[in-house]
């Protein structure tokens, strides 16, 4: 099967309800799997990761562009992350089975499509560009609305931004690797590492939006393991190392390193029934919302009801698996009258069926409290 990864970055996130319409347009296109919504709000744009065959990837990144035409007003835009469009960028990179003149052939019909139907300009940048002009995403950007200009930087194939993220009291920098057998990812971490060092700063964690190639996994284990005089033969086990010198700061706690959501994470991963997918659901729900303005009570109601909203749906996953184990009593009555008595062994499943009954009432329990404690 031939697969292809997106990274949709759309310029809108201070209204939910665009980011969500957009999200259900790439997730609603079959053959899609929407992997990703990563909104900011400094930045004041959306991330959206999908995968899926070349037409269905094409099919997706247009069914996103249409919402974004008709909801996004650039001329009202504003936010830290250059950009030149409401669909800022749209990257096809090959995954499995396809190549990168593949993608190319993806990114030219892309193009087309929504020069043919949308009547917008569409510039091709990367391996999709004719012009060596328009290569690099800092070159198609140059001008843009507010005229920033091309700064040069220390690393090759490297593209990176940095602004203030008020909602997280935090500095970030943003990196686009274009190559990374040039410049692998843990090379520009350590820059980043020094860079904050000499201004006495520290570096509380690091995000990888959407997907990212084993070999450059594998690369940083390489790195770090020979930087520590560590010997790791398993591939998980530099993959767990490559993970925790990313995702956390052996000297400093801050906003992005909290271990309650790690140990959440951590044990959503084992075998454990709870937390299950309900729990997920509302810790996904909260953390978009909380990550909302705030500042004018408009913002204050719209954010909690992006809160309530997430909750709400949260539950109806836990309130599914009670109701759908339920409807299973009758079936296995009959099984055990007229089933062969030589599986009678596969009908012996009272145990997981009440233990599936009871996590979920467990879960929706925990929820409808979470809610009743908001209405105080």
């Amino acid at each position: 099967m031939k697969v292809i990864n997106v990274y949709n970055d759309s310029c809108s996130y201070l209204y939910f309800k665009v980011v969500e319409a957009i999200a259900n347009a790439i997730a609603s296109t079959e053959g899609c799997s929407l992997l990703d919504v990563d909104p900011g709000v400094s930045t004041n744009r959306t991330v959206y990761t999908f995968v899926g065959t070349p037409d269905a990837v094409v099919e997706g990144a247009m069914n996103a562009a249409r919402v974004a035409y008709q909801t996004i007003d650039m001329r009202r835009h504003k936010g830290e992350h250059p950009r030149m469009g409401a669909m800022d960028v749209c990257p096809f990179i090959p995954v499995q089975n396809v190549t990168m003149e593949d993608c190319v052939e993806c990114a030219k019909e892309l193009a087309e499509r929504l020069s043919m139907e949308l009547g917008v300009p569409v510039y091709l940048y990367g391996e999709a560009s004719t012009e060596e002009h328009r290569k690099l995403l800092p070159q198609v950007r140059a001008g843009e609305y507010e005229g920033l200009p091309e700064k040069p930087g220390k690393l090759k194939n490297v593209q990176a931004i940095g602004w203030y993220l008020e909602e997280a009291n935090i500095a970030q920098v943003s990196v686009n690797i274009t190559d990374f057998e040039v410049t692998p990812i843990h090379v520009v971490y350590e820059e980043v590492l020094k860079e904050a060092a000499e201004l006495n700063l520290a570096v509380v964690g690091s995000q990888v939006v959407g997907l990212i190639p084993l070999r450059a996994v594998m690369q940083a284990a390489d790195f770090y393991m020979e930087q520590s005089n560590l010997f790791l033969l398993e591939e998980d086990q530099k993959l767990r190392l490559v993970i925790n010198k990313y995702m956390t700061s052996e000297d400093v706690e801050g906003p992005l390193v909290s271990m309650d959501v790690r140990d959440f994470i951590l044990t959503v991963g084992s075998r454990s029934p709870s937390p299950g997918g309900g729990s997920v659901a509302a810790l996904s729900a909260s953390l978009l919302a909380l990550k909302l303005p705030h500042k004018t009570e408009e913002e204050k109601q719209l954010r909690e009801e992006a809160m309530q909203e997430g909750l709400q749906t949260a539950i109806t996953v836990p309130l599914t698996v009670a109701r759908i184990t339920n409807t299973l009593w009758p079936t296995l009555k009959e099984l055990a009258q007229i089933g062969n008595i030589n599986c009678k062994s596969d009908m012996q499943i009272k145990e997981e069926i009440e233990t599936a009954l009871k996590t979920a009432q467990t879960e929706c329990a925990e929820i409808l409290q979470i809610l009743e404690s908001r209405k105080q």
